[in-house]
């Protein structure tokens, strides 16, 4: 998140770009654009993804699709988790949280019905369903 916010100021202070900017991410790229998202709502016009991973727990924790032991491994050596702590642990599950959806950012995600990698009920349809109650309507 750190070199994300540096990036962001580099890019607005030299190449006067927008302040406010359109993130993007595919997979496990879901995780920087979620949570640097939910870090700085007042710097985020929309947000477009391609079958994002949501939540450690389905990827690259084994949920109920294919996992990666060695992304877990190294995943859950950076968060400090055990296997047994990630089931109760909350960081990427910030991304569930009405924030964004209250700063009406606007989403679109594409998925595969059929994708065992990041499955889309463990993360999109997760997210949307999160999102419902919100300030955003989700479709």
């Amino acid at each position: 998140m750190d070199i994300g916010n540096a990036f962001h100021q580099h890019v607005i202070e030299h190449y006067q770009l927008a302040p406010r900017v359109v993130m993007e991410g595919v997979s496990r790229g879901g995780l920087f654009v979620y949570n640097w998202a939910v870090q700085n709502l007042d710097r985020v016009a929309c947000i477009y993804c391609d079958t994002p991973v949501c939540d450690i727990r389905s990827w690259p924790a084994k949920g109920s699709g294919l996992g990666s032991d060695a992304a877990w491994n190294q995943c859950s050596k950076e968060y400090g988790l055990t296997d047994e702590q990630s089931a109760m642990f909350k960081g990427t599950r910030s991304i569930m949280r009405p924030g964004i959806a209250a700063a009406k950012v606007p989403i679109l995600h594409i998925v595969s019905e059929n994708d065992h990698v990041v499955p889309p009920s463990e993360n999109t349809y997760r997210l949307r369903e999160a999102h419902k109650t919100s300030a955003m309507t989700c479709k």
